[in-house]
């Protein structure tokens, strides 16, 4: 079985990936993952995907972008939380970080590619557990 720190570790090398579809892919998993954990978002900052959500903020597909920048968002948010209290702190940004409903429409047109990827990434850990 795959665990946790091995599903994030293929969803963060996918954001590497030249197809900016199957990076808006990986994106959008990695937010709903942090959205429901502050546990997986430090696995997700272990794998050290700061620099490559920077360039997909940017150079991503819109929706990419979005996602990239929520998460980021995301992250500064929970560093704020984390962080100690200062008596002349500013109230913490206030976003919308859930999901909505019509954002269960499929992510891209060609999430094909993206399950390409991430099976031929996630296939080597489910062979190494077999054997």
């Amino acid at each position: 079985m795959v665990s946790t720190p091995e599903l994030i570790s293929v969803l963060a090398s996918i954001l590497d990936t030249d197809e900016l579809e199957v990076q808006e892919q990986a994106v959008s998993c990695l937010l709903i993952l942090c959205n429901r954990s502050e546990q997986c978002s430090d696995m997700v900052l272990q794998e050290g995907v700061i620099p490559a959500l920077v360039s997909i903020s940017v150079n991503g597909t819109s929706r990419g972008q979005e996602k990239a920048q929520k998460l980021l968002m995301l992250f500064r948010q929970q560093r704020r939380d984390d962080s100690p209290v200062e008596t002349h702190q500013s109230p913490p940004e206030t976003s919308d970080f859930s999901v909505p409903p019509a954002e269960m429409k499929p992510l891209c047109s060609n999430y094909s590619v993206f399950l390409k990827y991430f099976n031929f990434k996630l296939l080597p850990l489910f062979q190494h557990d077999a054997g």
